[in-house]
Parts: C-alpha cells; structure tokens; sequence
C-alpha cells in the first residue's frame, strides 16, 4: 500500500510542475489535467522531430 501512495504522490507532484510549466511559458491556466495532458502532448508530438 506504501508504494502505490507513494508512487500516487510522485504522479501528483509531476503534474503539478508541468501545470506550472504551461501557465508560466503559455499564459494559459487549465481547469483540468486532462486538458493539460492533452496539450503537453500535442506538443510533445508537434516538436517530436527537433
């Protein structure tokens, strides 16, 4: 049980630098991970080849 908490926490503290990423760098805050997730890989793909 340890380990699923912890790795739920790590999870959680991720999520919380790339929503700070995006708000900082895109000036755009996003209600929901799931709409930032959507983004962040959008991105991701858009810039896969550099």
């Amino acid at each position: 049980m340890d380990e699923v908490l912890t790795k739920i926490r790590n999870g959680s503290t991720a999520m919380i630098g790339v929503h700070a990423v995006f708000e900082v760098f895109y000036s755009k805050i996003y209600s929901s991970w799931a709409g930032l997730i959507k983004v962040a890989l959008d991105t991701a793909d858009a810039h896969a080849s550099d």
